[in-house]
């Protein structure tokens, strides 16, 4: 009996265990955050900044997410993490206003959550709270939805995402496009900004199909009124073919302008 009540409890254990560790990781500042500019093209000036995180392993060095966000989500450590991210974006915010290079002073910081979040009354309330006492201003942070969303998710989705702009904190649809009901939701999610996955700026020099999807895609943020960012822009003529764009409101990001590095090194990255 006592064999069957300890087996039951080790996963429990473990998983206390595993959240404590997380916990210290964040007060010890092991987890950072890289920024990716995001660049508008025509004025050749940073809009903004995506804040991606990182993990400072003693062993390992710096890791990507792919190598630890699991273990977050499993341990149900991902509300926490991202209020963690929240705040020290808004922290590094500040810091990053005062580099010589950022010309542009009403750059924002988007960051990564996921559908569950969003659908958070919880988490909603929490990240409005963090905003406000921060004292940051409107519009110097988005939340990028970064997973698939669902015509299903979309009335709760709906009611967040009022709560979150009437606060202030814009709010960007990652991957759009990818899939064919991301349009029918473009239209019922007021969001800020869509962002589109590297797969349409692959190839797209040698690829007629691809610019002419770009061009329609650009056509509809124009017709909304939306920002459109594209990843994952690598090479001059993928760059030159968005600055001959007619959308005002089309920006990059990407290697060809940068990789994420770490905030001291934001001073450094040069257009």
């Amino acid at each position: 009996m006592i064999t069957i009540v300890l087996n039951k409890l080790t996963p429990l254990i473990i998983k206390k265990r595993t959240q404590n560790i997380i916990k210290n990781r964040m007060k010890n500042n092991e987890y950072l955050l890289y920024y990716q500019p995001i660049i508008d093209p025509k004025k050749n000036s940073i809009m903004g900044f995506e804040a991606l995180l990182r993990l400072n392993d003693s062993k390992e060095g710096i890791l990507p997410p792919n190598k630890f966000i699991k273990e977050i989500e499993d341990n149900d450590m991902i509300f926490d993490v991202s209020l963690w991210i929240l705040k020290n974006a808004i922290n590094d915010y500040k810091i990053i206003r005062e580099y010589k290079n950022v010309i542009n002073k009403d750059f924002y910081i988007s960051i990564n959550v996921s559908l569950n979040e969003i659908e958070n009354e919880k988490f909603i309330k929490k990240v409005k709270e963090i905003k406000q006492e921060s004292g940051i201003g409107r519009n110097k942070i988005c939340l990028e939805i970064v997973e698939k969303i669902r015509i299903n998710d979309l009335f709760k989705m709906q009611q967040s995402i009022k709560s979150l702009k009437e606060s202030g904190i814009m709010i960007a649809i990652d991957d759009f496009g990818v899939e064919y009901s991301n349009l029918d939701i473009l239209e019922k999610l007021d969001c800020d900004m869509i962002k589109l996955d590297k797969y349409f700026i692959d190839d797209i020099e040698r690829s007629m199909l691809r610019k002419e999807i770009l061009d329609f895609l650009s056509n509809i943020s124009i017709a909304t009124n939306k920002t459109i960012v594209v990843e994952g822009v690598e090479s001059d003529d993928q760059k030159q073919i968005i600055q001959d764009n007619k959308n005002t409101r089309f920006y990059i990001q990407g290697y060809y302008y940068s990789k994420p590095v770490p905030i001291e090194e934001v001073k450094n990255i040069k257009l």
